[in-house]
């Protein structure tokens, strides 16, 4: 006698639903957590590279310090001594003037390279960029070059440098909703990585390092101070 085929009952059906909304809602968490894990080593990497290029930069120049190419509210993409454009060389990548010819365009939330915190999304700018301004997701310690003056030195900083911010995350303002400011110092910070509670900072002595608002008070910005 021939065994008739039967497909799965409702209840069937209902138990396999629930049992997969189970795994996802399991699942899903953890792929979250290894995402946001994955950012921050990637975004600490990045930062890594900065502050290892600065130190030979100052190696190669008997301690000066890369200009910060900024004056005012204005970037000076073109500057040769800025920072962002004599520094990524050091790190086998492309000076930011040279993006556009290069890669299309200036740096962008999602591109993959040392200009951009992984991190970052379009939807975290707080304004469109124009097409001719790079978004600065990490930014430069405006106190190594105030008001203009002369960049610091090595010796100005040797003490301290193992807490003195190079460069940091910088996150949108009032006064710069489109990230489009190459410079900052510690009221800019964007806190972006483990659920909004750390930033990333790197150092003048090579190292960088997450930190949260009860840990920021070790990190040196104006070296006067």
């Amino acid at each position: 006698m021939k065994r008739q085929n039967r497909g799965f009952s409702l209840i069937e059906l209902l138990v396999v639903i629930v049992i997969i909304a189970m795994l996802v809602g399991i699942l899903l968490p953890a792929i979250g957590r290894a995402r946001a894990s994955a950012h921050q080593a990637r975004g600490l990497a990045n930062l890594r590279q900065w502050v290892l290029a600065f130190t030979m930069y100052a190696d190669d120049y008997r301690g000066r310090f890369p200009t910060e190419g900024q004056t005012g509210g204005s970037v000076a993409i073109q500057a040769a001594n800025a920072w962002f454009n004599i520094l990524p060389p050091y790190a086998n990548e492309e000076p930011l003037r040279r993006h556009p010819e290069v890669y299309g365009r200036y740096p962008r939330p999602g591109d993959r390279n040392m200009f951009m915190c992984p991190a970052l999304r379009m939807t975290d700018l707080q304004a469109s960029p124009g097409n001719n301004d790079p978004v600065f997701a990490y930014a430069y310690n405006l106190w190594i070059q105030p008001d203009g003056e002369q960049p610091l030195r090595w010796q100005d900083i040797e003490n301290v440098a193992s807490r003195f911010a190079v460069i940091g995350e910088r996150g949108p303002t009032e006064d710069n909703p489109a990230m489009t400011r190459a410079i900052m110092d510690g009221n800019d910070l964007a806190f972006r990585h483990q659920r909004g509670r750390y930033t990333l900072i790197g150092f003048a002595d090579g190292h960088a390092a997450p930190h949260n608002t009860e840990t920021l008070d070790t990190v040196i910005w104006d070296p006067n101070h």
